[in-house]
């Protein structure tokens, strides 16, 4: 397991304590939604439908973590939530350090991520991963390694293309044909 030093556990528990107060006694799901390119991404709706289904069928609180300058869009995530959802999701992107972020991470039950950075924390600190894999790039390429990873990846006629930004819309098409109901498996057999 990652070894985390006293000083960033500390600012690890009182971010938690002061943030998540109450809901730190439901099972907490970390959301990774972010990476450098834009194939990576997944529908910020469908990230969005995964967080209700943890908060109202697994009694369940989330969190979407992420980078400073990422935090507009986790706040697109939260907002997509219902109304009673939202008082059990949170956003801390920005909050912690990647050290520090690994070692919240050993805090939650699951993450739920595109093949990122994140990705990668998950094996090294123990906590089972749902890795949503862009077909940009070559199978294996670029995944997670671990026991508790499930790769989510659905290849196109047009993969592995090796393109930064996809000719069929906004969101790859690849990352787009990953449905919120394939995650929502995963998680439960996870």
């Amino acid at each position: 397991s990652f070894a985390v030093c006293e000083e960033d556990q500390t600012v690890i528990r009182t971010v938690m304590q002061e943030k998540l107060q109450e809901d730190m006694q439901r099972p907490l799901m970390a959301i990774s939604f972010s990476g450098k390119r834009r194939v990576q991404r997944w529908p910020l709706a469908n990230f969005s439908e995964i967080a209700e289904r943890w908060i109202r069928e697994k009694d369940g609180c989330v969190v979407v973590i992420g980078g400073k300058g990422e935090q507009a869009e986790a706040e697109v995530i939260l907002q997509g939530l219902t109304e009673a959802a939202q008082k059990h999701a949170f956003n801390f992107c920005g909050v912690y350090s990647i050290t520090q972020s690994m070692g919240f991470l050993q805090q939650c039950r699951l993450l739920v991520t595109i093949d990122t950075g994140t990705a990668h924390m998950a094996p090294v600190t123990g906590v089972p991963c749902i890795d949503l894999c862009s077909a940009y790039n070559l199978p294996n390429q670029w995944y997670a390694y671990g026991e508790q990873v499930r790769i989510l990846r659905k290849d196109q006629p047009c993969s592995p293309c090796g393109a930064m930004t996809c000719p069929y819309g906004q969101d790859a098409r690849c990352m787009r044909a990953i449905e919120p109901d394939d995650v929502w498996q995963q998680i439960m057999e996870l």
